[in-house]
């Protein structure tokens, strides 16, 4: 109904922007209405990627908006379509204004430092491994962080003294609990760009993430505001120093606010789709 309502509709518009290349009404929208149409793909390093038919597709569109550099690298793997014009982009994420880590920890009784998972609780997003590493970690160091998880699961989590599930949170109390963290973690396998990743560095949280991730290692090292891990020894060591080290903490927080702010404030994103739309015109 969508694309149907699109075609009928069609002088009245210049471009489309299709979100999602998975999706049908990117798959279709884009071949009906390619001189029109404007990708933004959010292209994971997953198997579906490589699927024979993405291979053409990838040069229909008028243009693409990349979430990421390492998104570019496997689309134009996959399609060699390095002369199909585009950015790499992202996205912007509102910001509060004002937090209040003292009123969360309050609302969920939190009295110890604290580090951060937001989002859905499940296997591709890499939470059992995360939870298997923190345990193991916890029966070999004393180590004064509280795991707190965030968002709606999927998995059992385990009864430990040192983990706490809260489900999933409202944007107030998420940006709380984000503030009052020594620091977020993303252990996930696939993403194309993480918000909650910016999200943090836009009010100076730094971040751990899943190295075998090439976009969540590459925002990190193009930041300098995050660390990564491929294996436990490495999630052990980073978990340690970042335990006892506020000085480290602090300048990759201010880093992150300096990456965020010349790459992914709102002002920055706009320019930048009105930059491919103009060079399109």
């Amino acid at each position: 109904g969508l694309l149907e309502e699109l075609a009928r509709r069609e002088e009245e518009f210049a471009y489309f922007i299709f979100f999602s290349y998975r999706y049908y009404h990117s798959f279709v929208g884009v071949k009906q209405f390619r001189k029109k149409a404007i990708l933004v793909p959010t292209a994971e390093h997953d198997e579906v990627v490589y699927l024979r038919l993405f291979k053409d597709f990838f040069n229909l569109p008028a243009a693409f908006v990349y979430n990421s550099h390492e998104e570019k690298d496997i689309i134009e793997k996959v399609s060699g379509n390095e002369d199909v014009p585009g950015d790499i982009v992202g996205v912007g994420s509102e910001i509060p204004t004002e937090f209040s880590p003292d009123a969360f920890r309050e609302k969920f009784d939190i009295r110890d430092r604290y580090f951060v998972y937001i989002g859905r609780l499940d296997e591709n997003k890499g939470v059992p491994q995360l939870l298997d590493f923190y345990t193991r970690l916890l029966s070999e160091e004393t180590i004064d962080l509280t795991l707190v998880l965030m968002g709606k699961s999927l998995i059992d989590i385990p009864d430990h003294p040192r983990i706490r599930y809260l489900g999933f949170m409202d944007d107030k109390d998420k940006f709380d609990g984000l503030k009052g963290a020594e620091f977020l973690i993303n252990p996930s396998q696939f993403e194309s760009l993480s918000m909650v990743i910016l999200e943090a560095w836009a009010i100076g949280t730094p971040v751990v993430v899943n190295g075998r991730t090439e976009v969540l290692q590459g925002q990190c090292r193009r930041s300098n505001a995050g660390l990564w891990y491929t294996e436990y020894d490495e999630f052990k060591e980073i978990m340690l120093l970042l335990a006892g080290n506020d000085e480290l903490r602090e300048i990759m927080g201010k880093n992150g606010v300096g990456f965020f702010e010349a790459n992914y404030s709102w002002p920055v994103i706009e320019n930048k789709y009105l930059d491919i739309i103009e060079n399109l015109s």
